[in-house]
């Protein structure tokens, strides 16, 4: 197992709200190796680290499709590592750039997501400390 990943991986005795990751979903869709998990957390990282920032300069200048496609796109990838506060974080901000943008809202939706991707992000600095880009 990945060293340290425990340390905030969703158990039975852990509540789900305090899991930053959990291994075991990631695990029953298929990524098993341990270092093929490792390159995943540290690509997602490489890739979407500035999200946030990202996300807050498409809406200042208006660009509310691309700022839902990356919130969207986020979804997908945080799911499928498990990441399960920056899948619900990035979901809500998807959802509140649907439509008729309510800034308010997305600025609220955009902060919650903020925070749930720094605590990743110092996850995986901590758990992961090789970043290696794949």
């Amino acid at each position: 197992m990945i060293q340290g990943l425990a340390f905030a991986m969703s158990t039975s005795d852990t509540p789900q709200s305090l899991a930053v990751v959990d291994v075991e979903k990631a695990r029953a869709i298929g990524i098993e190796a341990d270092d093929f998990l490792r390159e995943m957390f540290n690509g997602f990282r490489h890739h979407y680290a500035d999200a946030a920032v990202s996300i807050r300069a498409h809406l200042d200048n208006g660009e509310h499709k691309d700022a839902k496609i990356l919130a969207h796109s986020i979804v997908g990838i945080a799911g499928t590592l498990g990441a399960e506060q920056v899948c619900a974080a990035a979901r809500a901000l998807d959802r509140s750039l649907t439509g008729d943008v309510d800034v308010d809202g997305a600025e609220r939706a955009l902060d919650d997501f903020g925070a749930s991707l720094s605590r990743l992000i110092a996850y995986i600095d901590e758990h992961s400390p090789t970043h290696t880009v794949v």
